[in-house]
């Protein structure tokens, strides 16, 4: 009968493991610095418990500088649904990799089991990274371009920082707008203001304008071009699209099921640079007719129209009808398919309770038969003895 508690055992292990969640989190106020050689710094961080009992974490840290961390306690004791700070060192040679070092700093649940029943470890990390100087000039450089609309300028924001050791002299370029694609015509060159005397670990930004007063609705690519010190580097772009007073339709939801009143959402974008107020939509179905209420649309982002449709009043299967929005004096208009379905009957989810019944039966069972079957081995071994 010695064998019988290690039924429990599973049955705990399954319940475990499909009802609970992270036990922990691990949250910190730093999460990136530059090199410096033979730094001595301190950084805060702490660890959540998201659980109703108390906890027991082992503080640990992985990656190729991992071994330059020592934390300022091994262990942690956090009670149930506590937070518990912590501080690491970190103490670094005199040079390291260049690029980003990521050490994870990490936690790990420890908490000893209680008696008769298991522990479940769950271990999570952060990345922190120490960013290491590249031989001589070396620029990090970005380009964000923004969705411009007809009547207005183009503003490309130009980011740099110097990742090298060296201080740069001077640095130039241009902003490169393409038609369409990275492939696409030159359409305009714009030069940057050039930056001089930079120094390692150094930020700086720019922005640079593009008055497109000549240009049409459409897709257009910027990317840049720059020149440390003589030496030309790429810097990688993205498309933009010029707007006009515009509506696209995204996304609407084409199956209902035949269950009386439901709602269809439409979803729809602006391409204008201002609200568009008074939007609705109008749909027409065999003989039902719908009309969404009036809506603000804002610029460049998506806008939601609602219509409810009766679904009993249409026959199973597939429906041809007209989706027309109406904005600012302007029609969009689209022909669509939605489909009718029945309703599908599922099966009740179990309950939670439902099933802790039905585990607890089976372990009973399953007790049933092991504890029948050892007296039975009892009971033959006696009868051998006589």
């Amino acid at each position: 009968m010695g064998q019988l508690p290690k039924i429990w055992t599973y049955i705990f292990i399954l319940l475990i493991t499909v009802g609970f969640s992270e036990a922990i989190g691990i949250g910190m106020f730093t999460t990136e610095i530059n090199f410096e050689q033979n730094l001595n710094q301190n950084f805060e961080a702490f660890i959540n418990n998201n659980v109703g009992a108390p906890i027991v974490v082992e503080l640990t840290a992985q990656g190729g500088l991992s071994e330059y961390v020592t934390f300022s306690e091994t262990n942690l004791n956090i009670p149930p649904g506590g937070r518990m700070f912590f501080s690491f060192n970190l103490k670094l040679p005199e040079s390291i990799p260049p690029g980003k070092n990521k050490i994870r700093i990490g936690a790990k649940d420890i908490t000893p089991a209680t008696k008769g029943g298991i522990s479940t470890k769950t271990e999570i990390f952060k990345p922190f990274y120490v960013i290491g100087p590249y031989d001589g000039k070396y620029v990090s450089a970005s380009l964000s371009v923004p969705e411009v609309f007809v009547g207005t300028k183009a503003p490309f924001d130009l980011s740099i920082e110097h990742q090298g050791a060296d201080p740069i002299n001077t640095l130039a370029g241009s902003v490169i707008v393409r038609k369409k694609s990275s492939k696409g015509s030159i359409l305009a060159t714009l030069p940057i203001t050039p930056f001089t005397n930079i120094q390692p670990r150094e930020k700086r930004k720019t922005q640079v304008i593009w008055d497109f007063t000549e240009q049409s609705v459409g897709d257009y690519f910027a990317s840049a071009t720059i020149s440390v010190d003589g030496k030309n580097q790429d810097v990688s772009g993205s498309s933009f699209r010029i707007g006009d007073l515009l509506l696209k339709l995204i996304n609407y939801n084409d199956t209902f099921t035949k269950n009386g009143i439901t709602r269809m959402e439409i979803t729809v974008r602006s391409l204008w640079n201002e609200p568009i107020e008074g939007v609705y939509a109008e749909l027409t179905v065999e003989d039902l007719f719908l009309k969404s209420s009036e809506a603000i649309i804002n610029p460049g982002v998506d806008g939601s129209l609602s219509l409810f449709l009766d679904s009993d009043a249409l026959e199973l299967g597939k429906h041809t009808g007209t989706l027309t929005i109406y904005y600012a004096g302007k029609t969009l208009k689209e022909d669509i398919l939605i489909k009718i379905v029945a309703v599908q009957s599922s099966p009740e989810r179990m309950s939670t309770q439902t099933l802790l019944v039905i585990v607890i039966l089976l372990l009973v069972g399953i007790n049933l038969l092991l504890a029948l079957f050892y007296f039975r081995r009892q009971e033959k071994n006696t009868k051998k003895k006589k």
